[in-house]
């Protein structure tokens, strides 16, 4: 499950900075009506983000929703306000706050010719080293001193925005942290407003990194089976969330598969900086 959660940060990331020039219906719409072919080779980007099948299963399969699929859901093709309440989506601290504990997407996830244009388009960018990383954006990229045990840093990247002018602007680093058994410590740091992870305002609960403002969220997107295409909320999935922001900055903790209370998760984010 490990691959399958990084790729839904990064498609989370990138639905942000995607340079407008691309298509993304085309590939769509091709998906849609394509017959099923055998499995393509993987782009160079897919060590970040793997093939992600629409969810059809009969059993319940977890599906972490991207802003990919509830900007169709909503709409959304533009956000003016990180704070605004914008069809029926509060954005606030890197989190996309829903009204509804259950979703329809109407597309599926992205797949490998979209990282592809991802990657040719210099959009998200591997980084070799966090001195490399913090050499190429125009923020400080803070780590944490306080993980959970046996947890290494396993990938760093950047992520540009659409060139404005004769340059691209850096705007968020992201590090991930994973042990030998998948289980994963995600830590998005965005200059200004971030998009953020689709989840439902009444599953969210107030909170407090080093006395400033947070929103802590526990749970995940699934299937339900036979229920037809809708994602319903899990409230037990063992993923949490834990957003705030410090100078200007988003800071985003996701951590899935370690049975971390909220305590852990405020030490975590309390140990950024």
């Amino acid at each position: 499950m490990s691959d399958e959660q990084l790729a839904h940060h990064l498609r989370e990331i990138a639905e942000q900075e995607v340079p407008g020039d691309l298509d993304l219906w085309r590939a769509i719409r091709a998906e849609i009506s394509e017959v099923p072919s055998p499995r393509p080779r993987r782009s160079v980007l897919a060590r970040f983000v793997p093939r992600f099948e629409m969810i059809r299963s009969r059993t319940p399969v977890l599906a972490a929703l991207s802003l990919t699929v509830l900007a169709v859901v909503f709409g959304l093709m533009s956000v003016p306000s990180a704070h605004g309440r914008i069809d029926g989506m509060l954005r606030r601290f890197g989190l996309a706050l829903v009204s509804s504990t259950s979703v329809v997407p109407s597309a599926p996830q992205w797949r490998d010719q979209i990282d592809e244009q991802l990657l040719a388009n210099g959009v998200l960018i591997s980084m070799p080293s966090i001195e490399e990383a913090q050499r190429r954006v125009p923020f400080p990229i803070y780590l944490p001193s306080s993980l959970p045990d046996g947890l290494a840093m396993t990938d760093i990247y950047i992520l540009t925005s659409p060139p404005s002018g004769p340059r691209r602007s850096i705007s968020t680093a992201g590090i991930t942290y994973r042990d030998g058994d998948g289980r994963t410590v995600f830590i998005r740091e965005t200059l200004g407003a971030s998009e953020g992870s689709g989840v439902p305002e009444s599953e969210v609960q107030d909170a407090r990194v080093n006395g400033r403002a947070a929103l802590y969220a526990q749970g995940g997107w699934k299937s339900e089976g036979n229920a037809g295409p809708a994602l319903q909320w899990d409230g037990t999935m063992d993923r949490k969330l834990l957003s705030w922001e410090n100078g200007g900055i988003t800071y985003v903790v996701d951590a899935y598969g370690l049975d971390l209370s909220r305590e852990d998760m405020l030490r975590i984010a309390e140990s950024i900086r």
